[in-house]
């Protein structure tokens, strides 16, 4: 258990830049020859504490979405396009970064979080195709 106060967590936690990566599965792609390539990928960048949150979205079978931790849009592709299911022509990717809007919420309560990406943010923004 940490020692610090909620204000230091919180600061360390929204101080990260969190980027989104919209998954579109490919026309006719068969995901299942490369879905444990995929799924053991997905799980080291976990372990490396890269990976946020990912999982499957509803609607087109294959699409899904991931919240990566990375320095710059430039790491994020790095990040992402390894990914075996991009490697293999079955996916490919959008990204873009989340805004700040659990920062402002946290200092309208009297928070002090300066400049802090938001890990909750309310919404994603239009994603552009890179």
């Amino acid at each position: 258990m940490s020692n610090c106060s909620a204000q230091e967590l919180l600061v360390r936690m929204l101080g990260k830049k969190l980027f989104a990566v919209l998954w579109r599965a490919n026309a006719d792609a068969e995901l299942g020859h490369g879905l444990r390539e995929h799924l053991e990928y997905m799980s080291e960048l976990e372990r490396r504490g890269v990976l946020f949150a990912s999982g499957p979205l509803s609607g087109k079978p294959g699409d899904g979405l991931s919240i990566l931790r990375a320095a710059t849009i430039e790491d994020v592709r790095a990040i992402a396009e390894p990914d075996p299911f991009v490697t293999k022509g079955l996916r490919g990717l959008a990204s873009e970064m989340f805004g700040d809007a659990v920062g402002h919420e946290a200092r309208a309560l009297g928070i002090d979080v300066p400049t802090a990406p938001a890990a909750l943010a309310m919404g994603i923004g239009s994603l552009r195709d890179h």
